[in-house]
C-alpha cells in the first residue's frame, strides 16, 4: 500500500510538472505570436522604402569594397565598409528580411576575421580573392528578389477586402534642431523639388521621440547643440542607424570643425549657406550615384616611368592615357577630357613648367589639377613648378600608395571646388549654361548676404523677340537652333567671371562683375548688335533674329533675387513693347538722389552706430610673427543690408563727413584693443585713413589723448594711407607721418605703384609697411621679385593683398613678400578668431 501511494504521489508530481511545462510552452507560443504580430505591424511604407533603396545600399557596399582593394587596404575605408555591412544587418533584421540578414552578417564576420588574421594589417592576395568572390556572391544573393520580398502573406479574405487605392508616397523629412526655417528660406524650394519636407525642433527629447515615425534624410543642427544631439556615450547601433548629421555654424573655426569631425558629423557648413550645394548633398543622400571612373593623363617621355605610373593607377580603377610627345598634349586634352594631369617636370624640347603655363592659359583646361613628377629635390624649383599652376609635386621613385592617395585627393578636391563654384548641372557643354535655380541662389547671396567682399555687379536679361512668329516660319526646331547660336554669341561676349544662365524657354540672364549703369549698357548694346548682325544659318535658309535686353545695376542691393529679376524683366518687357531690338535700363535713382540717400545713411550710422567693422588677417610668409588685422568698414542700412566702404566713402568725402568716419573707426579699434589688453596675444590693427587725416594736425593730439586714456600701447596701431593721397599732399603727409612715427604709431602706404616718384617718396617717409598695388601681383615672378627687392632695399615690410589661391602664395613666397592678405587666408569676419599659431604659412 505504501509503495502504491508513493507511485501515485510521484505520478501526481510528474503530472503537475507536465502541466507547468505545457503552460510555459503556451506562454512561450503566446509571446512568440505577439512578437510575430508586432513584427508584422512594422510600417509597410518604411519597409517598401528600404527595399526600394536596397540596390543602392548594396552598390555603396560594393563600391567601398572596390576602393578598399585599390587603396591597399585604407583603414578609414575598411571601417566605413564594416559600418555599412553592420547597418544593413540591423535594418534587414528590423524589417524581417532573414536571409538578407544572415548573408550580410556572414560576410561582415568573414571580413572582420580576415582583418584580424592579417599580417601587418593587410590581408594576403589569396584572402582578398576569396573575399572578392564572397562579395560577388553577396551581390547576387541580395539582388535576387526572392530573397528580399519576405513579408507576411495575406489571406484570401484580406485580399478581397483590400481597396484598390494608389499607394501613398513616402514622405522624406529634414529635421531642423534649433534652426529656424527662415535661416534656410532659400533652401526650401530646392527641397520641395526633391519631395523633402522640413520640421523644426527646439528640444532633443521631442526630436528623438519623433525620429522613428518618419523617414529622416538628415538632421541639421546648430554647432552649439551638437553635444545634445550626439552624446558622448552613444551606443554603436544608434550611431550606425542614425541619419546623416549636418552642422551649421557661423564660422569655420578649427576647434569647432575638429569637434564636429570627432563626433562623426557628416557635413559642416558655414553661413552664409550655399543652398545649391546643400540641396545637391541632400539629393545625393536620396539618390546616390556611382560616378564614372576618373581619367588621368600621364605626360611622361620615359617608357618605364609612364608604364609604372599607368599600371598603378589602372589597378586603382582610373582610366589612363599616356602621352610621350609634349606637342600632342593639347590634342589629347581635347579628346580625352582628363580629370587630372600627371606630368614629368623635364620633357624633351619643352619643360613641364612651360607646358603647365600653356595648359592653364586655355579656358577649357584651366581647372584641371596638374601633379608634377620628378627626381628634382631643389625646393625653389618645386615652388616654381607649383607657381606655374601645379597643385602637387611627387618626387621619384614613385611610391604606389602615395601616388594613389595624391591623385584621389586632388581629383576629389577639384570636384568639390567645381560644386562650390556652381557648376552643378550644365545644360550644354558648348555654351556652359548654368541652371536657373543656381543663378537665383547666387543672386540671393549677392543682393542679400554677399555684400561683404563683393564688388558692385550688374544683371542683364536677354529675351528673343517674336519667338512665335519665327516658329511659324521655320518651326520649333529652327528656334532651338537660333537659341543655341545666341548662346554661343553670349559666351563670346562674356568672361569667366560672368555667370551665364538659360533662364526661360526664350530668355537668358547674365550676372556680371561689370558695374555702373553706363558700362552695363555698353555691354548690353554690344550683345544686342552682335545678335542683330548675325545671320543664323539653317538647312535651307538663313534667318535674322533680334533680342530685347534689360539692364539692372546691383550697386544698391535689392531685398531678394525675385525682386531683382522682376525689375530687370520689367524693363526687358518695356523694350519689347517699344518694338524690340533695343536695350532698356532700370533706374532706381539718379546719381544725385542716390548720393543723398547714402549721405543720410552715413549720418544715421554716425548717430546710431550703424557702422560695422570686419577684420581680415595678414599672415607672415617667412617666419614673421604677430597678430595683424586689417579693419574693413561696412555701412548697415535700415533694411539690414551691408554696403562696403567703396560704395559710400566718395559720398562721405563729397559731403564733408569723412573726418567723422575716420575718427569713428579709430575710436572703435582703440576701444576694442582696450577690451582685449589683458589677453596674452597682442593685436595690431591696420586702419585705412583718408587724405583728410593727413591734412588735420589736430588729429595727432586727439589720437594721443585717446590712446593714453584707454591705456593702449601706441605700437598697436598702423595707419594706412593711399599713395595717391600722399602724392597729392606730400608736404603735409611727410609732416603727419613723421609725427606718427615719433609717437610710435607706424604707417602703411597702400596701392604702391612701380614708378620713380613712388620710390622717391618712400625715401623721405619714415613709413614701415608697403602694400603693393594688386596689378603688380599678377605680373611674372621676375617682375614681382624686382619690385619687392627694391622695397626691401628701402627697409620696407611688403604686404601682398587680395591673395585668393595657393599658386599666388607659392609665387609670392619665392618672390620675397613678407605678409599676405586675402580670401585664401580668411574672408573678412566680424570676429578676431584667426589662429596665427596654426597657420600653414608660418
Amino acid at each position: 500500500m505504501t509503495i502504491c501511494n508513493g507511485r501515485i504521489g510521484r505520478f501526481l508530481a510528474g503530472f503537475e510538472a507536465l502541466l507547468c511545462w505545457l503552460n510555459r510552452v503556451d506562454e512561450t507560443r503566446r509571446i512568440m505570436t505577439d512578437k510575430r504580430a508586432d513584427k508584422q505591424k512594422i510600417d509597410s511604407g518604411l519597409r517598401k522604402e528600404f527595399l526600394r533603396h536596397m540596390p543602392e545600399k548594396v552598390e555603396a557596399i560594393l563600391e567601398n569594397w572596390r576602393f578598399l582593394v585599390k587603396s591597399d587596404w585604407d583603414a578609414d575605408t575598411q571601417k566605413k565598409l564594416v559600418k555599412r555591412l553592420h547597418s544593413l544587418v540591423l535594418l534587414a533584421n528590423k524589417f524581417g528580411l532573414d536571409r538578407t540578414c544572415r548573408v550580410t552578417r556572414s560576410l561582415q564576420q568573414r571580413l572582420e576575421n580576415a582583418v584580424v588574421n592579417a599580417e601587418g594589417g593587410l590581408p594576403s592576395q589569396v584572402t582578398i580573392r576569396e573575399l572578392d568572390a564572397l562579395f560577388l556572391a553577396f551581390s547576387v544573393a541580395i539582388h535576387d528578389g526572392k530573397n528580399l520580398q519576405i513579408s507576411p502573406k495575406s489571406s484570401p479574405t484580406n485580399q478581397r477586402k483590400r481597396n484598390p487605392k494608389k499607394p501613398t508616397p513616402i514622405k522624406r523629412w529634414l529635421y531642423l534642431f534649433g534652426i529656424e526655417e527662415r535661416r534656410i528660406k532659400g533652401l526650401l524650394p530646392l527641397l520641395e523639388e526633391l519631395d523633402v519636407r522640413c520640421r523644426h525642433f527646439e528640444g532633443s527629447e521631442e526630436l528623438f521621440a519623433d525620429m522613428d515615425k518618419h523617414l529622416v534624410i538628415a538632421v541639421v543642427c546648430r554647432v552649439d547643440l551638437l553635444d545634445t544631439l550626439l552624446p558622448e556615450k552613444e551606443a554603436e547601433e544608434q550611431q550606425i542607424l542614425r541619419p546623416t548629421v549636418i552642422v551649421i555654424a557661423e564660422s569655420g573655426d578649427l576647434k569647432l570643425r575638429l569637434h564636429a569631425m570627432r563626433k562623426g558629423v557628416d557635413l559642416y557648413l558655414t553661413e552664409p549657406l550655399d543652398f545649391a550645394l546643400f540641396a545637391t548633398k541632400i539629393d545625393h543622400l536620396i539618390y546616390p550615384e556611382e560616378p564614372p571612373p576618373s581619367r588621368v593623363l600621364v605626360i611622361e617621355n620615359t617608357t618605364d616611368q609612364a608604364d609604372g605610373a599607368s599600371a598603378i593607377l589602372a589597378k586603382a580603377g582610373y582610366e589612363i592615357e599616356v602621352v610621350a610627345d609634349p606637342f600632342q598634349v593639347m590634342q589629347s586634352l581635347e579628346n580625352f577630357h582628363p580629370d587630372l594631369i600627371l606630368m614629368d617636370l623635364y620633357l624633351p624640347e619643352v619643360s613641364g613648367v612651360e607646358l603647365a603655363v600653356i595648359i592653364k592659359e586655355h579656358t577649357d583646361f584651366a581647372d584641371i589639377p596638374i601633379i608634377f613628377l620628378s627626381e628634382e629635390q631643389d625646393v625653389d624649383v618645386q615652388l616654381q613648378a607649383l607657381s606655374a599652376g601645379g597643385e602637387g609635386f611627387i618626387v621619384k621613385p614613385i611610391v604606389e600608395k602615395q601616388l594613389i592617395s595624391i591623385v584621389s585627393n586632388h581629383i576629389k578636391r577639384a570636384e568639390e571646388r567645381h560644386q562650390r563654384l556652381g557648376r552643378l548641372k550644365l545644360c550644354d557643354k558648348a555654351t556652359g549654361f548654368f541652371s536657373r535655380n543656381y543663378l537665383l541662389e547666387r543672386l540671393d547671396r549677392i543682393v542679400k548676404l554677399g555684400i561683404e567682399g563683393h564688388h558692385p555687379m550688374g544683371l542683364l536679361f536677354i529675351e528673343l523677340d517674336t519667338p512665335d512668329h519665327i516658329a511659324e516660319r521655320i518651326g520649333i526646331s529652327g528656334v532651338d537652333v537660333i537659341l543655341a547660336d545666341i548662346g554661343k554669341l553670349l559666351n563670346e561676349q562674356t568672361t569667366e567671371s560672368d555667370l551665364l544662365a538659360r533662364f526661360g524657354d526664350y530668355s537668358f540672364s547674365i550676372l556680371t562683375t561689370i558695374h555702373g549703369l553706363e558700362r552695363l549698357t555698353a555691354m548690353a548694346e554690344m550683345i544686342r548688335r552682335s545678335i542683330a548682325d548675325h545671320l543664323f544659318g539653317l538647312v535651307n535658309q538663313s534667318v535674322m533674329a533680334t533680342v530685347s535686353i534689360g539692364v539692372l545695376p546691383l550697386r544698391t542691393f535689392s531685398e531678394d533675387s525675385s525682386e531683382a529679376i522682376n525689375k530687370v524683366k520689367s524693363v526687358t518687357n518695356l523694350a519689347k513693347e517699344r518694338g524690340g531690338n533695343q536695350v532698356q535700363r532700370y533706374k532706381v535713382h539718379d546719381k544725385l538722389a542716390d548720393d543723398r540717400w547714402i549721405r543720410e545713411l552715413i549720418g544715421e550710422a554716425l548717430n546710431d552706430k550703424l557702422f560695422e567693422v570686419y577684420y581680415q588677417p595678414m599672415v607672415g610668409l617667412h617666419g614673421m610673427t604677430g597678430e595683424f588685422y586689417q579693419t574693413l568698414l561696412r555701412l548697415r542700412t535700415s533694411g539690414k543690408e551691408l554696403i562696403s566702404a567703396s560704395e559710400f566713402i566718395h559720398v562721405a568725402e563729397q559731403y564733408g563727413l569723412i573726418d567723422d568716419i575716420d575718427r569713428w573707426v579709430v575710436e572703435h579699434a582703440v576701444n576694442l584693443l582696450a577690451e582685449r589688453k589683458n589677453r596674452p596675444h597682442a593685436i595690431r590693427f591696420f586702419i585705412c585713413q583718408s587724405a583728410s587725416t593727413l591734412l588735420d594736425p589736430s588729429r595727432l593730439a586727439w589720437l594721443k589723448s585717446l590712446l593714453s586714456r584707454q591705456g593702449i600701447g601706441f605700437n598697436r596701431l598702423t595707419f594706412e594711407f593711399k599713395m595717391s593721397d600722399i602724392k597729392a599732399n606730400f608736404a603735409a603727409s611727410k609732416t603727419f607721418i613723421e609725427a606718427l612715427n615719433k609717437m610710435n604709431v607706424s604707417s602703411l602706404v597702400s596701392e604702391f605703384t612701380d614708378d620713380t616718384e613712388s620710390y622717391q617718396i618712400l625715401k623721405h617717409l619714415p613709413t614701415h609697411f608697403v602694400k603693393v598695388d594688386i596689378r603688380y601681383l599678377r605680373d611674372l615672378k621676375s617682375q614681382q621679385m624686382a619690385i619687392i627687392k627694391k622695397l626691401h632695399d628701402e627697409k620696407m615690410v611688403v604686404i601682398a593683398p587680395c591673395v585668393e589661391d595657393p599658386n599666388s602664395i607659392a609665387r609670392l613666397w619665392s618672390s620675397g613678400a613678407d605678409f599676405v592678405q586675402g580670401y585664401f587666408i580668411q574672408r573678412p569676419n566680424v570676429s578676431l578668431d584667426y589662429d596665427f599659431n596654426d597657420s600653414i604659412l608660418n
